[in-house]
C-alpha cells in the first residue's frame, strides 16, 4: 500500500467510529456566531443542535438521516427543519460546511465542525410525528423519518396520548400515527444497567388512524 492508501484508510476507519460529535461556531449574518453541535448515529441517524449566539429563542433541534456520498467526499443531512445541509470531509476529524449545490464555501471564515474526543449525547426538544403503540401498560414510539424507536415516558402529557390511541384503535398493540411536542431524553429503563433513549411527550397533539409514515 501507498502512504496515501493507508491514510485514506485511517480516514475511512475513524468516521466509522459512531456514534460521534462533531461541533463548532459557523459564520452568521446577523448575529456573532452559529454554535452547532451534530451527533451522527451508527445507524444513519444524526441529531442537530443550533444556537445563535445573543440572539432569543433557541436552541433548534433537527432529527433526520444522513448519507455519504460514492465518492465518500460529502455527508448530506436530511432533516425536517429545512433544506439538507452538506458537509465535506476534510481529514478524519473535521467536516467542512459546502453551499447548498456542494461546492465549498470560498472564504476566510471558520466552516469547519470538529470531531470532539468524546461523544456527548443531545437531548433535543422536536415536534415529532410517528407510529405509537400501546401494549402491556408500555408505549412505544416510532419516528416516521429516521425510524428510530424508543419507551414512552409515563409524565408530562402521556396520559392524554394514552388515551386517544386507546379510543381510536381497533386492536391490540395496533400501530397508529400520532403527533406531539417532546423531548427525546436519557432515561433509566425498567431493566437495564444504563440510560436510554426516551420519548416524553410534552404536548400530545393528535392521532391519526387512516395515515402511515410514508
Amino acid at each position: 500500500k501507498t502512504a496515501s492508501d493507508t491514510a485514506e484508510g485511517l480516514n475511512q476507519a475513524r468516521i466509522t467510529a459512531l456514534p460521534a460529535t462533531f461541533s463548532g461556531t459557523l459564520p452568521c449574518a446577523d448575529c456573532p456566531g452559529i454554535d452547532l453541535h451534530l451527533n451522527l448515529l451508527a445507524d444513519g441517524v444524526f441529531l442537530l443542535r443550533e444556537t445563535y449566539q445573543d440572539r432569543d429563542g433557541g436552541p433548534f433541534f433537527d432529527i433526520g438521516r444522513y448519507l455519504r456520498s460514492s465518492d465518500g467526499r460529502e455527508i448530506i443531512l436530511y432533516g425536517g427543519r429545512e433544506a439538507p445541509k452538506r458537509f465535506e470531509r476534510v481529514g478524519p476529524d473535521e467536516l467542512r460546511l459546502l453551499d447548498r449545490d456542494g461546492q465549498r464555501i470560498e472564504s476566510e471564515l471558520n466552516y469547519s465542525l470538529l470531531r470532539e474526543p468524546e461523544f456527548r449525547a443531545l437531548e433535543p426538544r422536536l415536534l415529532l410525528r410517528g407510529k405509537y403503540r400501546y401494549l402491556a401498560d408500555a408505549g412505544i414510539f416510532r419516528e416516521c423519518l429516521t425510524g428510530l424507536e424508543m419507551p414512552v415516558a409515563t409524565e408530562a402529557d402521556n396520559r392524554a396520548l394514552e388515551e386517544a390511541y386507546l379510543a381510536a384503535r381497533e386492536e391490540p398493540g395496533e400501530e397508529m400515527i400520532v403527533s406531539l411536542e417532546g423531548q427525546l431524553a436519557q432515561r433509566m429503563p425498567m431493566e437495564g444497567p444504563s440510560p436510554v433513549r426516551t420519548l416524553v411527550p410534552e404536548r400530545f397533539i393528535g392521532v391519526w388512524p387512516e395515515q402511515s409514515c410514508s
